[in-house]
């Protein structure tokens, strides 16, 4: 499913004009989810579909981003001022890549925007010139 939902995207990316096939200058990067989420579906959702938009698109993915916490978006919600939310992601080693370039994020599903608005700037930290957010679905 999700070779097939990236590679849809991929190609709505490109069918938008937000990226060119084969554009060296444009990376592909997963939100990622906590380890411990990930261990226990025994997959990467957002990783396995930015992989095949990468592949879509003739693009490079870079796993950038490290989440450091691994409650789930509701029970941040409830945790106390232990870490602000710009701490949620660190950038990791990789993430020098993407100095100079355009980021694109890809993520399963857009609930608040808060993630994605927490990993770009990240992102933007680590060089980023341009930031976007690709995602499958949104919650309403």
């Amino acid at each position: 499913m999700a070779e097939t939902l990236g590679a849809a995207l991929g190609q709505q990316l490109l069918d938008c004009g937000l990226i060119s096939r084969g554009d060296r200058d444009v990376v592909i990067v997963p939100v990622p989810s906590p380890w411990l989420r990930t261990h226990a579906r025994g997959i990467d959702h957002a990783g396995a579909i930015a992989a095949s938009v990468a592949r879509a698109c003739d693009a490079r993915c870079c796993m950038a981003l490290r989440q450091r916490l691994g409650a789930t978006q509701v029970d941040a919600a409830a945790r106390s001022g232990r870490m602000t939310r710009a701490q949620r992601f660190s950038a990791r080693r990789c993430a020098r890549r993407i100095a100079g370039r355009h980021a694109v994020l890809v993520d399963d599903v857009r609930t608040t925007g808060s993630t994605l608005a927490e990993a770009a700037a990240v992102l933007r930290g680590a060089g980023a010139v341009r930031v976007s957010a690709a995602v499958v679905s949104v919650k309403d």
